[in-house]
């Protein structure tokens, strides 16, 4: 199972593929050469939702409708997916400049494909048509059960008739209805599969370089955003020479869709923190093995950070250290926002970093990605790749492995296969896929400059100390 990204003529990059079916992806190399603009080019391509067409999943529908057993295999789903992920890419190839809140014209000659042989989840549950129609005094609305079985390998689908009208209950459709209104439901149909498909591309977040800055001003930016557009009514009201267009191009500027994304989560804290993760003990590893304290929400929806040696205090995350400011919002998305499959782009994750905090983030990373995360960074530190292949090497199943696991402190869960990670070294234009074995992966720019630091240092001790 592959999923290959590729890309051309994305601002610094001529050229640069990447298999996003690995569970942890590494992008390293120096600065920029085009690390950011695929990771933020990734995100773009998860989180726009596309509007597309249903008319050529009708078939499949079709296909669905007239089975006895209302079924199909699921190898039979693949053409449709990869038409869908070509139609996607298309669509978001044209539109990637608003990704990067940017101008049209520099992404004029962008290319962007993905060769998927199959999406590595699809979904597993319920679709509400949005298709209505109205009998006697209830509005009736097609209810489609989609689920994909991935054992035998079928998809499956449930139809039920759900009236709005409260005491009703849900009634199967009848084959005389599947007759009686067959287009109808093919339509409803073909939207839920869609749904499906796009879907099989899993929630993504990303946490930018920018995630100090987002966690300290982002109450003080959105309140720049309403004075401006308060202004800008008045203005109207008023009726000044200024078109409102011309006021927000001058007053304001554009954000990115990751920063955009990143402040809207920022200042919905409050909601968002009445949310239950699944991965929450994920959270308090990071609180108790790098932060030295526990983050949480005020009732004014402020990030909030109490030191372990003073829990009674509630320091506001602007009067934090570098660290907290840099990990408290990756905490809270495992607090309260983290759910199984979910994609995570983290720029720099030792950003602000000790050596010895870079080494545990490595290691809760890992541990994430053994829980089912797709992980994909990008990072310019030694200390944090050398921590992944000491992962890598001690996943090996021989005696010697399992004792150095117990003796070193550990934990089996953080240990990474080599088939599960992806390296690309990002260097003049393009990006590299980098050999990972049983004893790691070696990343040259970063070796290179070690062994040169090392001789500079080896010259002037002999030289001077000697």
């Amino acid at each position: 199972m592959t999923m290959r990204f590729r890309v051309e003529n994305l601002g610094p990059l001529r050229e640069a593929e990447v298999d996003l079916s690995k569970d942890l992806i590494v992008l390293t190399g120096p600065n920029n050469s085009g690390k950011t603009y695929l990771a933020w080019s990734v995100y773009g391509l998860y989180r726009r939702v596309p509007k597309v067409d249903t008319g050529f999943i009708d078939p499949l529908s079709e296909k669905l409708l007239s089975s006895q057993d209302q079924s199909v295999d699921r190898n039979e789903l693949m053409p449709y997916w990869q038409e869908f992920l070509s139609i996607h890419t298309e669509k978001y190839t044209a539109e990637i400049h608003q990704c990067f809140a940017a101008e049209r014209e520099l992404f004029r000659r962008t290319k962007i494909s993905i060769d998927a042989r199959r999406p590595w989840s699809f979904y597993k549950g319920s679709f509400d048509s949005p298709t209505v129609r109205m009998s006697g005094l209830s509005t009736k609305r097609w209810h489609i059960n989609l689920i994909i079985q991935n054992e035998t390998f079928r998809l499956k689908v449930d139809l039920r008739n759900v009236p709005s009208v409260v005491g009703v209950e849900s009634t199967p459709i009848t084959p005389e209805s599947l007759v009686e209104e067959h287009a109808e439901i093919r339509t409803a149909l073909s939207g839920g599969i869609l749904h499906a498909l796009y879907l099989g591309l899993a929630p993504c977040t990303l946490f930018p370089a920018e995630r100090i800055a987002v966690n300290i001003f982002a109450k003080e930016l959105a309140l720049k955003r309403t004075e401006l557009v308060d202004d800008v009514l008045d203005a109207h009201l008023e009726g000044e020479s200024a078109e409102p267009l011309e006021m927000i191009e001058r007053r304001a500027g554009r954000y990115p869709w990751p920063i955009r994304d990143s402040l809207e989560v920022a200042n919905d804290l409050a909601e968002q923190s009445k949310k239950k993760s699944p991965f929450a003990d994920l959270a308090e590893e990071l609180e108790a093995a790098v932060l030295g304290g526990q983050v949480s929400v005020s009732s004014l929806g402020q990030m909030m950070f109490s030191p372990a040696q003073a829990a009674e205090r509630r320091l506001s995350v602007h009067l934090t250290a570098s660290v907290v400011k840099s990990l408290a919002s990756l905490v809270f998305y495992f607090r309260h926002m983290a759910r199984p499959g979910h994609f995570l782009i983290i720029d720099e994750p030792e950003l602000n970093l000790h050596p010895d905090n870079q080494r545990k983030i490595a290691r809760i990373l890992a541990k994430a990605v053994n829980r089912g995360f797709k992980i994909m960074v990008s990072t310019h530190s030694d200390y944090f790749i050398r921590e992944l292949n000491h992962l890598i090497m001690l996943s090996r199943e021989t005696e010697v492995a399992a004792r150095l696991v117990d003796e070193l402190g550990y934990d089996r869960a953080s240990l990474l296969r080599p088939e599960q990670v992806g390296v690309y070294l990002f260097n003049e234009q393009r990006a590299q896929a980098v050999p990972v074995t049983e004893s790691g992966f070696e990343v040259k720019t970063i070796d290179d400059e070690i062994g040169r630091i090392n001789a500079v240092s080896q010259r002037i001790y002999a030289e001077l100390i000697d």
